[in-house]
């Protein structure tokens, strides 16, 4: 009902001396009075809820910061100590590079040493087979030549008995 509708109902009621509408007259004040009453209460109750609202969102927030916080000190920590072993990897890889160095060099030097040496060897192989192929033909040669000479010495022989 609207106030205009509510206000001649009333002064309707209070003109009249019929019980009835003194009764809905009465009802009606009541209703507007609780209504009236019932509105800063229901702020009251709204504020309080919105109130609880940004509490828990205030909480939640501080939640948020709270573990992203330790989220970060945690990966502060892991990414120091990531930074400690790459250093450290780091540090070795540089000393085994300054051991290695020499040895490589030593070793280059031990295998062209040995190169060195395997050539040499090659090559006096080499003329070994050389000099034993010239013998092995001179051995052929003067065996078909003492083959030839007992031949003829044979045949000399032969032609002075006949």
């Amino acid at each position: 009902m609207n106030d205009g509708t509510a206000n001649s109902l009333i002064t309707a009621a209070a003109s009249s001396s019929d019980p009835l509408f003194t009764g809905l007259a009465f009802i009606i004040v009541v209703v507007m009075l609780l209504a009236i009453a019932s509105k800063p209460l229901i702020g009251l109750i709204n504020d309080y809820k919105q109130t609880n609202v940004l509490s828990a969102r205030a909480d939640a927030e501080s939640k948020l910061y709270e573990q992203l916080r330790l989220q970060i000190e945690a990966n502060s920590k892991d990414i120091a100590e990531l930074k400690h072993e790459r250093d450290e990897f780091k540090r070795k890889a540089e000393h085994l590079e300054d051991e290695v160095v020499p040895l490589v060099e030593k070793l280059e030097r031990t295998l062209a040493e040995k190169e060195r040496i395997i050539k040499e060897r090659d090559d006096e192989i080499r003329k070994l087979t050389r000099q034993l192929l010239d013998l092995k033909e001179r051995l052929l040669n003067l065996e078909l030549r003492l083959d030839k000479d007992e031949a003829f010495i044979d045949n000399s022989q032969g032609v002075n008995q006949i």
